[in-house]
């Protein structure tokens, strides 16, 4: 079965495509430039990305760990996994970006819609030079990475010229899991 339930090219705020998961657009942001956001298209089958081998220096996760917790070590290592095989440099969790991607996640779980924050540039803290946003919903935790990676816009901006990020994850009263990346340069 393909790890790609669905992938969405231009999504209007709050249109869901029936029955899969879908993955957010992307959304760029540099102070400098004014930015070219990327379009993802479904290639017409699914093939499988290459997966860069396991880090080794990465800590274990603790048993005493919170499942949000647990959740943003599992995404950031994979994350940062996928940096270091194409070269990128590994991103720095920042706990402002934490707090602004888990409210809008909340957001979304709590209204059952997957958009992206039109005041996430606000929201951040201050002193970025570029910020961009991955947002998903449907995924269990180890495969939303996956997916991000499996869309060509989704991986420019986790492959992006940032140094931090800040993850949200947060579960619908149906039990739909939401995702957010907030990707910042400091």
């Amino acid at each position: 079965m393909p790890r790609i339930k669905r992938l969405v090219a231009p999504l209007l705020a709050g249109a869901l495509i029936g029955g899969g998961a879908v993955v957010g657009i992307d959304q760029a942001t540099d102070r400098d430039a004014t930015p070219a956001a990327p379009t993802p298209t479904a290639p017409a089958e699914p093939t499988a990305s290459p997966r860069p081998p396991a880090a080794t220096d990465e800590p274990p996760v603790s048993r005493k760990a919170s499942p949000l917790r647990t959740a943003r070590r599992v995404i950031l290592r994979q994350t940062n996994r996928a940096r270091i095989a194409e070269g990128q440099p590994r991103l720095r969790m920042r706990k402002g970006l934490h707090r602004t991607a888990q409210r809008w996640t909340r957001q979304m779980a709590k209204t059952t819609t997957m958009s992206h924050n039109p005041k996430v540039g606000d929201q951040i803290p201050s002193g970025w030079t570029t910020w961009a946003e991955n947002v998903a919903y449907g995924y269990a935790v180890p495969d939303v990475v996956g997916a991000w990676l499996d869309s060509p816009g989704h991986y420019a901006n986790i492959m992006r010229d940032v140094s931090h990020l800040g993850i949200g994850v947060a579960t619908s009263a149906d039990g739909t899991k939401y995702y957010t990346q907030v990707f910042a340069r400091y």
